[in-house]
């Protein structure tokens, strides 16, 4: 077994940094990924949220521009 793990070390101890920095790479990588997916899910139910709230208040001044226009017709 002395004889295998001397054969290997030194490819493993040349190998294994890249391999470390790589995973580390590959991680940041996907953090990034899924924290922009997450940031761009928020922002759209965000932007549907504000859309809704204005369309309801457009409708409701709506409502009472028209009801002000119906008491002053009656005036």
């Amino acid at each position: 077994m002395a004889a295998i793990w001397e054969a290997i070390y030194p490819y493993v101890s040349v190998l294994l940094p890249t391999i470390t920095l790589i995973l580390i790479f590959w991680w940041v990588m996907r953090s990034i990924v899924n924290a922009d997916r997450r940031e761009r899910e928020a922002a759209a139910e965000g932007k549907k949220l504000t859309e809704a709230q204005f369309e309801d208040a457009v409708e409701q001044r709506m409502k009472e521009i028209e009801s002000e226009m119906a008491g002053k017709s009656k005036n």
